[in-house]
């Protein structure tokens, strides 16, 4: 589909900045809604723009609660700190989880979540998710969340490779 291919596209050019900024060494500087991000903002400055930028990055792309305080930033989807758990016990060859208000942004990583986002990764993960598999709701029980969670991994939905052979 199209926004497959408009994701597939925004990692890859997320990857060609990253080796264009190994080749030159130079400081890259992200804009967001005519604001700069750089060195002169927190953590959950540069977070909280990027949450902005679209009504999906509001809520959890696991469960859907509210004000997720938590990114896979290989996926680019935010997620709350119940779903953060799961995603952290599937190993980082799967999903890299980072703080929204601990850890620092890299350029390159804001860039690519900018880009990809809850929205755009919602329209592939329907694609690819067996539809009769429930999705949690906030409220759901921890085990509920993480069958769910662990069901879409069965298939390697979260694999990039998948989607770029797709």
């Amino acid at each position: 589909s199209s926004e497959m291919k408009e994701w597939v596209g925004a990692i890859q050019d997320i990857v060609l900045g990253l080796l264009n900024k190994l080749k030159s060494g130079k400081e890259q500087r992200l804009e967001i809604e005519g604001h700069t991000i750089g060195d002169d903002k927190t953590p959950e400055m540069v977070w909280r723009e990027i949450q902005r930028e679209s009504e999906q990055n509001k809520y959890c792309a696991d469960c859907s609660a509210s004000h997720p305080d938590w990114a896979s930033i290989n996926l680019g989807v935010l997620i709350c700190i119940q779903c953060s758990g799961v995603h952290r016990s599937l190993g980082v060859h799967i999903t890299k989880v980072r703080s929204l208000t601990l850890d620092k942004l890299d350029v390159d990583v804001a860039n690519m979540m900018k880009e990809v986002g809850n929205a755009k990764v919602k329209k592939i993960w329907k694609e690819m998710i067996n539809p009769s598999l429930a999705k949690p709701k906030p409220k759901d029980n921890a085990t509920k969340q993480e069958i769910y969670i662990r069901k879409k991994n069965a298939n390697n939905v979260f694999d990039s490779k998948n989607i770029f052979e797709r």
